[in-house]
């Protein structure tokens, strides 16, 4: 994928290595979500675009990382918003236009073996909607939708 796309998605290597064309799916996922942002407007006033980096973590991982976090100082802690159902966190500095997003990605939709990926496809545009939908409010951005 390019690397000057304004969202870009990343998956620990664990998760890549373990899936059906792996990195063939966090490439559909990664344009998907930059057509649907794109579709929001979302780029439309440069002044309001958002750089937004979405990396992807088995939920040991991720606790690990949350975990890591909290054990941050409060003005470094305090940036990180972490999600009601602690599936993800995201981090953004004030004004800042710059975000990173970490996911967990539950076991048993690593553990399932489709060879098209459709349940860890249809669990990820719902968890990246709901992370996407997150950084539309806190920026006074339109929400995003699956379709």
């Amino acid at each position: 994928m390019l690397n000057d796309l304004p969202m870009t998605l990343s998956a620990e290597s664990k998760l890549t290595d373990n899936l059906h064309h792996g990195k063939q799916l966090l490439e559909q996922l990664e344009a998907w979500l930059n057509f649907q942002a794109l579709k929001a407007n979302w780029f439309a006033d440069e002044n309001k675009s958002l750089t937004c980096t979405f990396v992807l973590l088995s939920q040991q991982s991720f606790q690990q990382t949350v975990s890591q976090i909290k054990s941050l100082d409060g003005q470094q802690q305090a940036q990180w918003t972490l999600a009601d159902h602690n599936d993800f966190m995201v981090k953004q500095a004030p004004n800042s236009r710059s975000v990173k997003a970490v996911l967990a990605i539950s076991e048993a939709v690593l553990n399932s073996k489709s060879d098209d990926n459709a349940l860890l496809n249809s669990e990820l545009k719902q968890t990246l909607v709901a992370v996407v939908n997150t950084i539309a409010t806190q920026n006074q951005l339109d929400n995003i939708t699956i379709e």
